[in-house]
């Protein structure tokens, strides 16, 4: 889980405005985020349990950017990775 966490950090520090769908002071821009993250970490759309879910670890943290990060870690320690060789 550390790598999921150094990531997700270092990915909303250095490309939050590339990650983000939509201006994040916007009403529902965390819920677009979890979605459009989600489909591309697991590859698939999230399933409504999924959805519901990250997008309550994203609210947890109270603060948008610890929101981005905590979804991801969480996100990015789940997911599939393809393995290349």
């Amino acid at each position: 889980m550390q790598a999921a966490e150094t990531t997700a950090t270092q990915a909303v520090a250095e490309r939050k405005s590339a990650l983000l769908p939509c201006d994040e002071g916007a009403d529902g821009c965390a819920e677009q985020f979890v979605e459009q993250f989600g489909l591309r970490a697991f590859r698939r759309p999230l399933t409504d349990d999924e959805r519901q879910a990250y997008t309550g670890i994203f609210q947890e943290e109270g603060d948008f950017d610890a929101g981005m990060e905590a979804m991801v870690t969480a996100m990015l320690g789940l997911a599939k990775l393809p393995v290349h060789q």
